[in-house]
């Protein structure tokens, strides 16, 4: 029922209260704070309504984020997120469980070359995660050498000497071009690398295959990555 008549005392607390005729609190100021039973919708300011629930408002009371964090979501635009990416996150079934397992997943490989003996090239090829972490874990991977800076096809040009993995610096599972492409374990430390003896110090690029199918490309060999 609508009230129709407000009185207001002061109680023995020196705090303000306002009443009802029938003496129901609706409302009291105490130590500058502003307590009182609203129905939804009741409460404006500025004359709009806060239409928000109790319960709405209480889940804020968990809420750590400061200003700069609600600020980078509304500036989210300038860093290629927009409202449908939202949509697309809310609409996100997956666990935190299954979201994890993405944590730790090859998603790409760095190489780095060093001389070797006369005429060969060692070639480590590190297995990274998306931050560009080392996954240390017996990967399995394929290795080719490529005349393409895209890793397009094999070379056509076979190497002089083995193309292998160095000695205990990982495994050769199969060669399915003999020196030329390999399929490859990598050590327990996410690390393989690949050997290559040619007296033409050919520059090849070195391809590898991520599980999931990309294909990482190295730069390209030169003739002084090979031992003299």
């Amino acid at each position: 029922m609508p009230v129709t008549k407000v009185k207001s005392r002061w109680d023995s607390n020196g705090d303000l209260l306002f009443e009802a005729s029938d003496g129901t609190d609706l409302l009291k100021i105490a130590d500058s704070l502003l307590e009182g039973n609203f129905a939804t919708g009741g409460l404006k300011v500025n004359s709009t309504a806060i239409t928000s629930t109790a319960a709405e408002l209480n889940k804020l009371d968990t809420v750590t984020a400061v200003a700069a964090d609600f600020n980078a979501i509304a500036g989210s635009a300038g860093n290629g997120l927009v409202t449908g990416d939202m949509t697309k996150l809310a609409a996100l079934t997956a666990t935190a469980v299954e979201i994890n397992e993405l944590d730790g997943m090859i998603a790409g490989f760095t190489f780095a070359f060093a001389q070797g003996a006369s005429n060969i090239t060692e070639v480590t090829i590190t297995a990274v995660d998306a931050d560009g972490a080392t996954v240390a874990s017996p990967s399995i991977f394929k290795v080719w050498l490529s005349d393409a800076a895209t890793g397009v096809g094999v070379t056509s040009t076979a190497a002089s000497g083995t193309v292998q993995a160095k000695s205990a610096s990982g495994t050769d599972f199969e060669v399915m071009i003999a020196k030329k492409a390999l399929e490859v374990q990598a050590l327990a430390t996410g690390i393989y690398i690949l050997e290559i003896t040619d007296s033409a110090k050919t520059a090849f690029y070195i391809a590898a295959q991520t599980p999931h199918g990309e294909v990482k490309i190295s730069a390209q060999l030169a003739s002084g990555d090979y031992g003299a």
